[in-house]
């Protein structure tokens, strides 16, 4: 069970270590500086990149927040990356 930032850095090194081989390495690229801004108190920005972006609601209530710029990976390099199912 996560249950702090402490544990979020377990997963966040087993995934540097074992590395996502699809799409979802993106989502956790941006999660993990996610958590590095957190440990610094400047996480807001980063979270309107994700996935499908602010609701209404935060972009309302924060309008000054600018969203960062998404890493994206090339079709080819998904095809071309080695997936072990086991």
């Amino acid at each position: 069970m996560v249950q702090s930032l402490r544990d979020i850095d377990v997963i966040i090194n087993h995934f540097e270590k074992y590395p996502l081989l699809t799409k979802k390495l993106e989502d956790f690229q941006l999660f993990s500086q996610i958590v590095t801004l957190i440990h610094k108190k400047e996480h807001l920005t980063i979270t309107a990149s994700m996935n499908k972006g602010l609701s209404t609601f935060m972009k309302t209530t924060f309008p000054d927040i600018i969203p960062a710029t998404r890493p994206s990976r090339s079709d080819e390099e998904l095809i071309n990356s080695k997936i072990d199912p086991y």
